[in-house]
């Protein structure tokens, strides 16, 4: 009986004990989780240097002024961002992506490309990281991973809604470039070509080139010779560009059209212009009735002095959706984030309303921008086809 006693009272001062340690390690958790809800790690993995730092500086632009608004609102946990430069190269990027995984980043915004982004979308899905693409439109870019959005459209809709816009315009012979050495070109031609084949519209000439190696006076004589009444040029903005002046001055005075590609900062200079009609879809235009994104243009002409590209935009809206998710679902790491990303249904941004329905791409409109001598201005809004 004493045994007992003595040991009951052992028990009952282990039990104390017990009780003391319990309560000390649930305050030491209760203080560490709320370090850790003192800040949020984002990390950030975009072209800074190289040759499409022209795509990546205004998106980091648009990243940070989303950031610096919420932090400076009195919001918290505070946003802490990471950011890398990834040059714009596939080993690079992915190079970044380990720093930023071992900055214990919650989630990463970035890269840029449809290429850059495939490849490092597999070491974010092994970690459990959201990784949105701002603008990989590729369609095959969310679909390496498990943990990966876009906010973006895809080429397939971007083909197709220029396709219709040729339509509307009456044009029915399409003379197609194509440049063979860029995944983006070629993806891009095929999704426009079919749609435009299924409207009953047809493909005059698909013209391969091989990066910049062509002569433009072939080019032009194949156009005349093909008797098509447009041009579509599915390349990026300096290519096209040069294409299209020196096709004017080929006597080439057909509608030329392109995608996203063609956004760039020189687009937004006052000086800016190209001879003929000319006509490329966009993800955003500072031409907008739209009162958030007039706010967003607002402040953005205020900090940078300039106005903001697509990729402003763009960058703004990545980093305002994982705000968003963040601070609606106090989803403070990784799991958590996931979570709420993927019940993600919609979410409006200065781009536009965007509706996911618990997939990895959006459902959202477009801008057709005219750009003629006069400079460029908006021709028509339209909603994905």
């Amino acid at each position: 009986m004493q045994y007992s006693n003595i040991r009951g009272n052992s028990k009952g001062g282990i039990m104390k004990k017990y009780i003391l340690l319990l309560l000390i390690f649930v305050l030491l958790f209760s203080i560490s989780c709320t370090k850790k809800a003192d800040e949020v790690r984002l990390g950030v993995v975009l072209p800074l240097t190289g040759n499409i730092s022209e795509f990546g500086e205004p998106m980091l632009n648009g990243i940070k002024l989303a950031v610096d608004q919420y932090n400076n609102a009195g919001n918290t946990p505070k946003i802490h961002l990471f950011i890398y430069d990834g040059k714009g190269d596939i080993h690079v990027t992915n190079n970044r992506i380990k720093d930023l995984i071992s900055d214990k980043v919650i989630a990463i915004i970035g890269p840029i490309t449809s290429a850059t982004v495939m490849n490092s979308s597999v070491l974010t899905q092994k970690k459990g990281i959201v990784q949105i693409a701002p603008a990989a439109t590729h369609v095959l870019a969310t679909k390496y991973s498990r943990s990966i959005w876009r906010i973006c459209y895809t080429d397939d809709d971007q083909g197709s809604i220029m396709a219709h816009f040729a339509k509307s315009l009456n044009l029915k012979n399409a003379f197609v470039i194509i440049d063979t050495t860029n995944v983006y070109s070629k993806g891009l031609a095929m999704y426009f070509k079919n749609a435009f084949e299924y409207l009953n519209g047809k493909t005059s000439k698909s013209y391969y080139v091989n990066g910049g190696n062509f002569n433009i006076t072939d080019v032009a004589n194949s156009i005349k010779l093909s008797k098509a009444d447009f041009v579509f040029i599915p390349m990026y903005y300096e290519m096209s560009y040069k294409i299209i002046r020196e096709l004017r001055k080929n006597n080439i005075t057909i509608p030329i059209l392109g995608g996203d590609g063609w956004d760039s900062p020189a687009l937004y200079k006052k000086d800016f212009s190209l001879p003929g009609k000319n006509y490329f879809c966009d993800h955003f235009f500072y031409e907008t009735n739209d009162d958030m994104a007039k706010d967003f243009l607002r402040n953005y002409e205020k900090r940078y002095k300039t106005i903001p590209s697509s990729m402003s935009a763009l960058g703004y809206d990545a980093a305002s959706l994982l705000i968003t998710e963040i601070k609606d679902n106090k989803a403070y790491d990784r799991s958590a984030l996931l979570t709420a990303m993927v019940n993600l249904k919609s979410f409006y941004g200065v781009t536009g309303n965007m509706t996911f329905n618990k997939t990895p791409d959006p459902h959202k409109g477009f801008y057709i921008i005219e750009i003629s001598d006069k400079g460029a201005k908006l021709k028509s809004q339209l909603q994905s086809i």
